[in-house]
């Protein structure tokens, strides 16, 4: 399998878990390691049935983990879907990284210093001739006792700091080097979705139709009329959804407004709506805390809107084009931003004549995931969450 080897580049794996049952320390989740020593390559594996890593480069007489800090700090043994990733980040500066997130909250970090680490030894080569195992260590010995699903090798650093966690199946991109869903449903072999045709061998694997994402968000929009927010959100899919709980930010704490019912499973989209009346001039902050039926919970990314004259509406969301118009003339800006609220790109900056409408459409460039388009006026914020596939 060269096209994993990602050589002395930056990359990221990433997976989800699922386990109730106590796991070994070093029980694997996705690994390419050679099993002697010194052994070169990769593992993401759980210690403490928490997320650890363990990376070995050309570079460095041992590995570097779990003595160095690379384990997360948080216990996963409670019977619910899990996203764990691996970063190598920075090889081509002279501050190269090891991130390792669970959920998007970043956990823990080895970088130049730590411990005695080098920059060099952080960003030598992890090339092996050794197969890709999912599932169990390098050796191969240590097996993983629980589910595990959408993983996907990339090589970029996808992650560098903490980020909302993926809400719907990852979507294959130019920077994808395998990914796998798992959707076989029978059989010993899973299919590579990024195209470079890696088609895993599995060994008496069960099956199951739990999934770790019960709904697909496929669009969340938030637009003023008059003292009023409409929040809008459609699915693509659902499994097992109870619903939506409507929530708005007050502080530091988030205050629960009313709560949506979903449609259970479907494979149909769904189009939700929930109006926040009485509002005074301000900003205003919501978010989507979706249930499922075994009380799996899942958030939406938070949009923001800016109650005052009521100026500009979002008419239309689909994929990553957005159409909006303005009931008074004025200037409108847009930016694109990510989940983190770090600005990305400007889209559009200009006048825009009242009743007229301008449709915006996302670069192909921007890699698959979840970003927030803010529409900004002379007094008036909306936002939009855009999925790009």
């Amino acid at each position: 399998m060269a096209a994993l080897d990602f050589g002395t580049g930056d990359f990221t794996v990433e997976a989800w878990v699922k386990f109730s049952a106590s796991q070994d320390n070093y029980d694997g989740i996705v690994v390419k390691a050679g099993t002697g020593g010194p052994w070169k390559g990769w593992q993401l594996v759980l210690v403490g049935n928490k997320v650890a890593a363990e990376v070995w480069t050309t570079t460095r007489t041992s590995h570097i983990g779990v003595d160095q800090g690379l384990v997360g700090t948080t216990t996963l043994n409670d019977g619910q879907w899990h996203h764990v990733a691996l970063v190598r980040t920075g090889t081509a500066g002279s501050d190269p990284k090891l991130l390792l997130f669970r959920d998007g909250t970043l956990e823990a970090t080895v970088q130049h210093g730590t411990s005695g680490v080098t920059a060099s030894e952080i960003k030598g080569s992890v090339t092996t001739t050794a197969p890709l195992y999912i599932g169990v260590e390098r050796t191969p010995l240590l097996f993983f006792n629980g589910q595990i699903d959408e993983v996907r090798l990339s090589n970029v650093a996808r992650y560098t700091a903490s980020f909302t966690r993926p809400t719907g199946p990852f979507t294959d991109d130019a920077s994808d080097v395998a990914l796998y869903h798992f959707d076989e449903g029978s059989g010993s072999t899973a299919a590579d979705a990024s195209g470079n045709n890696l088609t895993l061998t599995l060994n008496n694997p069960t099956w199951s139709t739990d999934t770790q994402l019960p709904v697909e968000l496929a669009a969340y929009t938030a637009s003023v009329g008059g003292d009023a927010v409409m929040l809008r959100w459609e699915t693509a899919s659902e499994t097992n959804n109870a619903g939506f709980h409507v929530e708005q930010q007050q502080g530091q704490t988030w205050r629960e407004l009313a709560f949506v019912a979903g449609r259970g499973t479907t494979a149909e989209r769904t189009t939700y709506s929930h109006t926040v009346g009485a509002l005074t001039p301000g900003t205003y902050r919501f978010r989507l805390r979706q249930v499922d039926f075994d009380g799996t919970t899942a958030y939406s990314p938070t949009v923001e809107v800016t109650v005052g004259l009521d100026a500009a509406s979002l008419v239309e969301v689909r994929g990553q084009t957005v159409r909006f118009s303005v009931r008074e003339s004025q200037s409108v800006r847009a930016e694109l931003y990510n989940t983190l609220g770090q600005r990305l790109a400007g889209l559009f900056e200009g006048e825009v004549a009242a009743g007229s409408s301008r449709t915006l459409v996302l670069p192909d460039v921007h890699p698959a995931g979840l970003y927030l388009l803010r529409l900004t006026g002379c007094s008036f914020s909306e936002t939009a969450l855009i999925v790009v596939r």
